[in-house]
């Protein structure tokens, strides 16, 4: 919850790894989940997700060149990431090289009005979920890479942000850890934050004080969302 304590930390950016969509994350998260479920797991291929839980509003989704590398790394020549897309059959994700196979998908190839609707060129994909309802995942049109999540509980009115998409992700640790019980055996948790086997009883109990007039200004909007939800099931 430190992240919550330094008041010139936000707003935030990220961005998907091909540099196509950026974002800017304008509020300190609700809750932090550190969740070791299996559902997470399969998603991303690792032991756990760490998931920023803010407001849809909260997000914003624009143009604009990644930031600067912070830990200097070589840039590979785009024609070697165009050949190495080649030979494993893929479309090689480098929205801004103008040097590009014709085969290659880009930013340009992806149909966008104008800037002011760079959220609507999101690419959305609904999976099953253990509700049996789905999780919506956001993603970048032209990598693929997802950058958070819907789920049943607010649907569009709160994001679970992957807090590895943010540029400064190490800024952003969890508040919790939920679905210890399928936690990986070599991962131990010594950070002194709250650990449930399964999902917690009331996340009232986590908000910090901060976020409560936040929270109290979700509640209506949450309600006509769960009236809605009850509709399109029926």
């Amino acid at each position: 919850m430190a992240y919550a304590l330094k008041t010139e930390l936000f707003p935030l950016h990220g961005g998907c790894p091909c540099g196509h969509v950026r974002y800017q994350l304008d509020q300190p998260p609700l809750l932090v989940h550190c969740c070791h479920c299996t559902a997470c797991q399969r998603q991303l291929g690792t032991a756990f997700a760490i998931n920023a839980i803010v407001e849809a509003t909260a997000i914003t989704v624009h143009d604009g060149p990644a930031p600067k590398r912070i830990v200097a790394e070589p840039e590979p020549a785009a024609s070697l990431q165009h050949g190495f897309a080649t030979l494993t059959r893929a479309a090689a994700a480098t929205p801004h090289d103008e040097h590009r196979p014709p085969s290659c998908l880009t930013s340009s190839d992806v149909p966008r009005e104008s800037k002011d609707e760079a959220d609507a060129a999101l690419l959305r994909v609904t999976i099953p979920s253990e509700s049996g309802i789905g999780q919506t995942i956001v993603r970048c049109p032209v990598c693929r890479a997802g950058l958070w999540s819907h789920y049943v509980d607010a649907g569009p009115l709160v994001v679970y942000l992957r807090v590895g998409t943010l540029d400064r992700a190490w800024e952003i640790d969890p508040d919790v850890h939920i679905y210890t019980r399928s936690k990986r055996h070599f991962i131990h948790i010594a950070d002194g934050k709250p650990q449930f086997e399964t999902y917690y009883p009331d996340r009232a109990d986590l908000y910090r004080p901060a976020v409560l007039e936040r929270v109290e200004i979700l509640k209506p909007m949450l309600q006509s969302y769960m009236a809605e939800l009850r509709a399109a099931l029926r």
